[in-house]
């Protein structure tokens, strides 16, 4: 229901104007006969539209949307009039005037363009509300993210955009920072280049110098990415401080090669030794036959063991997934790097391991081989790193929202606002009828349009926003669709591990067979082992998926309205390394696989895999089965 004050010094033509907007049940109408009484009304009242007429004794209507944007800012006004002099409808535009409507002719098709004016300037204040708030949120994020945050015009290399935790670090205000070259603040160590080769080059995990106004030097972690700005080629340069983690580095190398210079020396200070090696935040173990001989506390804590009694005599490889993110074999790799530290070459390498509860997490490692008691060892330090990754990630997640939000806000929005416009002027030059009718539902449309717009630009929004966790595929699954959906006993204890928006992907799935499915009856779902990974099947019995477009269905390109749930369900998947794809036979129905990576899966909480191996894939069902 519009509420709307309707201000005329006419009491019967404010009566007749009433009963027309509230006979069509969209509208209650309050009405005023001067423009000082519809200013009291409005300290008492919430309205969502106001109608005034233009010649008033005391104050006429244009002094009255004077008051009113003075006041009320935010209220759609439109000024409903007999005068229809030129200058009349410029100073009612130029004072904040939504919309003009001039009084005469039929009073039917008078009053059912002014109720069109209304609805329309009320949900265009709607939607440059609900953008307002979208852009706000963006803000407080680049505002309240600790890591810094630049944002650098490619072209110039001037700093166009700063967020406090930046400011913070170089110890500036924001506004002496502005317009600055980055090349003054950040530098690449030991050179005098500017922060990026070139525009298209990303630097990804960069030990950079950070130079701050009171001249410390401060190391940093960088990464930047290029990115379109309102069309200006930028640099987004997201930087933590590293000082305390490459003091530490220093620290334990120094202390270590100390240590080592001699078995005499460590034999001699054993106790010390002890102290540092039990006391260090990385793990620390020696391996021998490639098998755990000794380790600091910090490794069965780091591992996700009780005590060290689950460590020593064990592999390295049973605390890696089978494979590593390039997919080479761990067992592979665990051998070659034991050659080559037997040959006297230290290696400085990341690594994927894997705890007792079958998570994944990310590390630092460093290998040595070294002599104790004439036997040779390979000593490994291997720190935690996941924090740093995911601070990575979110920040290149961040990055990348940043910029298609900003395109396809502006694009989109900006496209379909320039549809609506066309229509309207099309719309006030036909006579009533038919054709303005058509014209009348495709503004509607276009509005809607716009609506949907801001609605995905506020979904996408929260994809990644918070940790992922491990969550039951079966709880996942909408409890009432048409088409049925038949569960496999395959998903019994199914969980994964992923972004907590996961549990919308089967309604987005299931709804996309209503969409698209044609025919389709029933929808089925199961799992199966799909080598080290899980793959989960959606197939349903609908007219499929032709070839030509299995590989664009997940795509949200600028200007398409088709797509934009499969492409959410993408995003959500993608956070924590899940992928789908549609492998259907095109009419015999689609398929959608989701094959989730070793460690993403479990069955139960203490279980790394399912306890049989070979689950049989989801048929499509014969029946509507059994559901829960």
């Amino acid at each position: 229901m519009i509420t709307v004050l309707y201000v005329d010094d006419e009491p019967d033509l404010l009566e007749i104007g009433r009963l027309f907007l509230e006979s069509s049940g969209d509208f209650h109408v309050d009405t005023e006969t001067s423009a000082r009484a519809a200013l009291v009304a409005l300290g008492q009242a919430h309205y969502d539209a106001i109608v005034s007429d233009y010649l008033m004794p005391e104050m006429d209507g244009i002094s009255l949307l004077r008051q009113v944007r003075a006041q009320f800012p935010g209220i759609p006004f439109i000024l409903y009039t007999g005068r229809g002099r030129e200058e009349v409808v410029i100073e009612a535009i130029n004072n904040g005037a939504d919309s003009y409507l001039q009084k005469g002719g039929d009073p039917d098709l008078q009053f059912s363009d002014l109720a069109y004016k209304i609805r329309q300037a009320v949900r265009m204040r709607m939607a440059e509300q609900d953008l307002a708030e979208s852009r706000d949120y963006l803000d407080h994020i680049f505002s309240s993210v600790r890591a810094g945050i630049l944002v650098i015009d490619a072209a110039t290399r001037r700093i166009l955009d700063i967020n406090p935790a930046a400011a913070d670090l170089i110890g500036l205000p924001r506004d002496r920072i502005l317009g600055e070259e980055g090349h003054r603040f950040i530098r690449p160590a030991g050179t005098g280049r500017s922060p990026i080769a070139s525009p298209g080059q990303a630097v990804d995990n960069s030990e950079r110098i950070l130079y701050t106004a009171d001249e410390r030097s401060v190391p940093i972690i960088s990464y930047v990415t290029p990115v379109m700005l309102s069309g200006t080629p930028c640099l987004l340069e997201t930087f933590i401080d590293n000082t305390k983690r490459k003091q530490a580095e220093l620290d334990l190398r120094k202390a270590y090669g100390e240590l080592m210079k001699s078995e005499q020396s460590l034999r001699e200070s054993e106790e010390q030794y002890r102290t540092l090696f039990d006391s260090a935040n990385d793990a620390i173990f020696l391996v021998r036959d490639r098998k755990f001989v000794r380790c600091n506390r910090r490794t069965p804590e780091m591992f996700g063991c009780r005590d060290a009694s689950d460590i020593l005599g064990h592999s390295p490889e049973e605390f890696s997934p089978e494979f590593q993110p390039d997919g080479v074999s761990s067992a592979e790799k665990v051998a070659a790097k034991d050659r080559a530290v037997q040959a006297g070459t230290p290696l400085a390498f990341e690594w994927v391991h894997t705890r007792r509860d079958g998570t994944l997490f990310y590390t630092e490692v460093s290998l040595n081989g070294v002599e104790i008691g004439g036997k040779m060892y390979v000593q490994s330090i291997v720190r935690d790193i996941s924090d740093r990754k995911r601070a990575e990630q979110a920040a290149a997640l961040a990055s990348r929202k940043l910029y298609m939000m900003n395109e396809f806000t502006r694009h989109e929005i900006t496209n379909t606002i320039t549809g609506l416009v066309g229509l309207v002027d099309m719309a006030y030059g036909m006579p009533a009828g038919a054709g303005r009718d058509q014209l009348n539902r495709e503004i509607k449309g276009l509005i809607l349009d716009i609506q949907k717009q801001v609605a995905f630009t506020k979904e996408y929004q929260e994809v990644g926003i918070r940790e992922p966790r491990w969550q039951q595929v079966r709880g996942m699954i909408p409890l009432y669709s048409r088409p049925a959906i038949q569960v496999s006993p395959t998903l019994d204890g199914l969980e994964i591990y992923a972004d907590p928006l996961v549990a919308k992907i089967f309604t987005y799935l299931a709804e996309n067979v209503v969409r698209h499915g044609g025919r389709a009856t029933r929808i089925g779902i199961g799992a199966a082992r799909h080598g080290p990974g899980l793959k989960i099947v959606i197939a349903d019995d609908g007219v499929g998926v032709p070839e030509d477009m299995k590989s664009t269905i997940f795509e949200r390109k600028i200007g398409e309205r088709k797509g934009m749930g499969l492409f959410m369900v993408r995003e959500i998947l993608g956070i924590t390394g899940i992928t789908i794809a549609e492998t259907g036979t095109p009419g015999a129905g689609a398929r959608f696989e989701i094959v989730v990576p070793e460690g993403g899966f479990r069955y139960g909480k203490n279980e790394k895999t399912s306890p049989a191996g070979g689950m049989p894939a989801p048929e499509i069902p014969t029946g509507t089965g059994n559901r829960s």
